[in-house]
Order: C-alpha cells, then structure tokens, then sequence
C-alpha cells in the first residue's frame, strides 16, 4: 500500500490503519503535549485521509506559506 497525500482525502479501512506499514497505535498517548507515537507512515495516513485541500481550509494557506518559504530558505528537500 503506497501512502500519497493528495487533494483529496482517501479513505482507508480499519485492517489499513492497523497494517504495519501505516504503524498507527492501538492506542494514542499523550506525552509532553504531543499525541502519539506516529511513525512517519503513519502521519502520512492521516493526512491522506483529510486530503490537503481539508487541511488548508482548516488551518489557512498563511502558515503553509510560511513553512515552505522557511523550508526553501533553509535549503530543504524532498
């Protein structure tokens, strides 16, 4: 199973979020203030399943510009 981000959200089945390869735990903690553990997979699934187009009209383009111009600046890449 390959984990994009796009657009739009995807939905995923339980036995999906649960495969080893999304890594989600059974159950979260709360630790220092951060929800967790996520693998790197698994944080991808759960944007995946919002779609990037949720994401900003929740948040706002205003910090997504700014994180990707931080980014580029810092010399970042994919």
């Amino acid at each position: 199973m390959s984990i994009a981000v796009g657009r739009p959200g995807r939905e995923f089945t339980f036995d999906e979020y649960l495969s080893r390869e999304v890594g989600l735990p059974r159950k979260l903690e709360l630790v220092d203030g951060v929800i967790g553990p996520f693998s790197d997979a698994a944080k991808r699934a759960l944007l995946a399943n919002w779609g990037t187009d949720a994401i900003l009209r929740l948040t706002g383009t205003a910090i997504w510009r700014e994180a990707l111009d931080a980014y580029e600046h810092k010399g970042g890449s994919t």
